[in-house]
């Protein structure tokens, strides 16, 4: 079976294991558990049946989860082959809990790739693969890079129990493992006191990565932690311009609560072009109609900025004011005038926030839409717009036979946003 397919039939399988009960043996391409089993444990079996000979056992494994669980464990901790090996750990994770203490064993496996795919098989485990969050915490300190960037994505699923284990990880000699470390406590644990705690002593490492890191995970409490968004206006004054910019932006995630910092984030748009200037124009606009005493400021702001802040700017200027008009103009201007691309599609990104209010920016957004690197946020932006993006119709149209998939359905979705055309029914 090729590999793409394996984990597809592998669901299939846990789906419909409850649906045999009374009938005759199951069977996969023409051959039940058992006979899967026997060509495994036959040693003269060729190498790629014995790979077809895991996946079957994997796909029929609930109809002997101990059985099946023993057989793959053998394989994956005696074959020689690192595929074989990989696709036993992809079938020992179809055995449910018999197949545990196999998961757990396979992430001492010398190959990284096995390794990482056990790892992987456990966070989707989440809660119930707990007991392994101390062996997964030790990945965040791998050689290979995958192995823990997979390891940091499964402790964000494990909960409580991961937090306990990672959080000695935030006192590591290595900043990449505090990283990681950090993200992976920001998922696993995202409302706890302790977690809080935790991340209010990352803000402060000496590391600027891992500030940086911390700071934007506090943003999911800066609404309801008080001691979180201090956090953050302390560290609007980091002298390392990223870590004051996700300061920025996390504040902003505050909203109203960050009324009090209007003053401090207005501050910041004198900042020289950069991070900082949009990520205070974005925190600002986040903040909405109670920063209103910003926008002096942002039209300051907007007069000298031509760059990245500029599409935030004029973001903030429409959500703090309520004119739809200046902010529209401008981003289509932004829109129209090309120049670097990361500021052009965050015009397109901005006038698909401000939804039905930039109808009149449709035709600009049309056009967006023969831009490779564009066309896929432009035609997210008119399906925001709605029914006033009726003027895109056409350009919409055309790319219903786009052969990039998502672009695509992006596009279809947009046309059904606008509704029937005016001389339909």
């Amino acid at each position: 079976m090729r590999p793409r397919h394996l984990l597809a039939a592998l669901l299939a399988s846990a789906a419909l294991a409850g649906a045999g009960c009374g009938a005759e043996e199951r069977s996969f391409e023409g051959r039940t558990r058992a006979q899967w089993a026997a060509l495994l444990e036959n040693p003269t079996t060729p190498l790629l049946q014995r790979r077809e000979a895991v996946d079957g056992v994997g796909v029929l494994a609930l109809d002997d989860p101990a059985a099946s669980a023993w057989l793959l464990a053998k394989v994956r901790g005696s074959d020689p082959d690192e595929e074989t090996r990989r696709r036993a750990v992809l079938s020992l994770a179809a055995c449910g809990e018999a197949a545990a203490a196999a998961l757990v064993a396979a992430l001492d496996d010398a190959s990284p790739r096995v390794v990482e795919t056990a790892v992987a098989a456990l966070g989707g485990w989440g809660a119930r693969a707990a007991s392994a969050a101390p062996r997964l915490a030790a990945l965040l300190a791998a050689p290979e890079s995958r192995v823990a960037h997979q390891a940091a994505l499964a402790l964000g699923h494990l909960g409580p129990a991961a937090a306990e284990a990672l959080a000695p990880l935030l006192a590591h000699q290595d900043p990449t493992v505090r990283v990681l470390a950090v993200g992976a406590l920001a998922q696993a644990e995202p409302g706890s006191a302790r977690s809080l705690g935790l991340l209010l002593t990352a803000a402060e490492d000496a590391d600027w990565n891992v500030r940086k890191r911390a700071l934007t995970a506090l943003g999911a409490r800066a609404a309801d932690a008080e001691r979180a968004r201090a956090a953050l206006a302390h560290a609007l004054d980091d002298p390392h311009p990223f870590v004051a910019a996700a300061a920025a932006r996390a504040l902003g995630e505050a909203g109203a609560h960050a009324t009090a910092f209007v003053s401090r984030l207005s501050a910041l748009l004198g900042h020289e072009p950069g991070p900082l200037r949009a990520a205070a124009a974005s925190a600002l606009g986040r903040i909405g109609p109670p920063a209103r005493a910003a926008l002096p400021a942002i039209e300051t702001a907007l007069a000298k900025e031509q760059g990245a802040a500029a599409a935030a700017l004029w973001l903030a200027r429409w959500r703090l004011s309520g004119e739809a008009a200046p902010s529209v103009r401008g981003l289509s201007e932004l829109l129209r005038q090309g120049g670097a691309a990361p500021t052009a599609l965050e015009a397109v990104e901005s006038l698909g926030a401000m939804g039905p209010a930039a109808a009149d920016a449709a035709a600009a957004l049309a056009g967006a839409l023969s831009d490779r690197g564009l066309r896929l946020a432009a035609a997210r932006a008119l399906e925001a717009i709605g029914p006033g993006a009726r003027a895109a119709r056409t350009a919409l149209e055309a790319l219903q036979h786009e052969p990039n998939a998502v672009v695509r359905e992006a596009a279809l979705s947009a046309l059904r946003a606008l509704g029937p055309p005016e001389d339909g029914p």
